[in-house]
């Protein structure tokens, strides 16, 4: 006997053979009857869309350069293939968007709950952060801190590790110049420093040691400066140059001892290795030069003493 119907061609509303997808597979499905496609026949299978999506999917069938047509009989179920629906990809737009919204100092919900010393909430918005979208991690308010910066500054241990762990770039500078190691080597912050260190990738950690403020001044500097004696070893101990000099005077953390008339940092920088009293600033002095000028006796043996050992 003839099939009254193909797959190629659509079902008369006359012919009572054809009027349904269920009795036997005919018919290519038309926008209109997208809404029941799922509801009978060999389309069965397919779950209903949930109350949170839309019709996507069901439009990626229809709009479709060939549409599909019905199995029929003889055509199983799993060789049916349908477009998978962007809903996901959407939510994850709008949570985006949402976290990224910005008050007028141009801070987003993360850096807000930072600010706010909220750890649970910064630590549910940064692992809601969809994995194509790292760089929002990075984003920066008006003064040019990222969320890491304020994580920093906050002293939030377990949150600056996990922003480096997802993808915070360490090197990014602030409206000063400075990274976030920057202001933990100057602060004083031990256990932030320890944790740049221990999580960052070598290369990140290197180019930040090296990295000079706006004030010409790098990590090593910074603590120095500020007598932070044991930040002074960690530094060092990861690579950065004891010789280095500021970019305003020229100085090593060794001058800054002299200038600060601090024994203390004194006798920490001539522990470390490599240390070179050779040194001149801009003004054309050393570092016992400038102990000697000022009458600093007892930082002047020193320096002699350790001179002479190394001669």
């Amino acid at each position: 006997m003839e099939d009254k119907c193909t797959l190629n061609s659509a079902p008369s509303e006359d012919d009572p053979a054809c009027t349904s997808l269920e009795e036997d597979g005919c018919g290519n499905p038309s926008l209109s009857s997208v809404p029941t496609i799922f509801e009978s026949g060999y389309f069965s299978g397919v779950p209903h869309a949930s109350a949170d999506q839309d019709i996507f999917s069901s439009l990626d069938l229809v709009n479709s350069k060939q549409t599909p047509q019905s199995p029929g009989i003889s055509q199983p179920l799993k060789g049916l293939q349908i477009s998978p629906s962007p809903t996901s990809l959407v939510h994850h737009k709008e949570e985006t968007s949402q976290f990224s919204h910005r008050d007028k100092d141009g801070d987003t919900q993360l850096h807000n709950a930072i600010w706010q010393n909220k750890p649970q909430t910064a630590d549910y918005v940064i692992k809601r952060t969809p994995t194509c979208d790292k760089e929002w991690l990075n984003s920066p308010n008006l003064h040019l801190q990222t969320p890491l910066h304020a994580a920093t500054l906050k002293r939030m241990v377990d949150i600056t590790a996990l922003l480096i762990e997802k993808g915070a770039n360490i090197c990014q500078c602030d409206i000063h110049g400075e990274t976030p190691l920057h202001i933990a080597s100057r602060e004083g912050f031990e256990d932030i420093v320890e944790i740049i260190l221990r999580t960052a990738n070598r290369q990140s950690i290197l180019e930040c040691i090296e990295t000079r403020n706006y004030n010409g001044q790098n990590c090593l500097h910074l603590a120095a400066f500020n007598l932070r004696f044991e930040i002074v070893r960690l530094l060092v101990s990861n690579g950065a140059d004891v010789n280095a000099t500021d970019g305003m005077y020229n100085k090593t953390i060794l001058h800054y001892a002299v200038d600060k008339h601090s024994s203390d940092l004194l006798h920490c920088v001539l522990r470390l290795e490599n240390v070179c009293l050779t040194v001149t600033s801009y003004a054309g002095e050393t570092a016992l030069q400038l102990a000697e000028q000022n009458r600093y006796d007892e930082m002047t043996k020193a320096l002699r003493e350790y001179d002479i050992s190394f001669i």
